[in-house]
């Protein structure tokens, strides 16, 4: 149940900094070397939304990532 909420809060706002949810599920099931992964996959635990959080932050921020 937990990652199924993690899910559903870091798919909203994937879909804010990309302008859409096409374009927000295809940057959450991509791999992304700053991840190791895919976000999708790092948002199996806790620690995983949290580095998944910070590169949306850095993303919509204009940061380099």
């Amino acid at each position: 149940m937990e990652r199924l909420i993690r899910i559903e809060l870091i798919e909203k706002e994937a879909e804010q900094v990309f302008g859409t949810s096409d374009l927000a599920r295809d940057w959450l099931t991509r791999t992304n070397t700053l991840l190791g992964g895919t976000p999708l996959a790092m948002l199996e635990t806790d620690a995983g939304a949290v580095e998944v959080r910070k590169l949306l932050s850095a993303i919509a921020c204009g940061g380099a990532v």
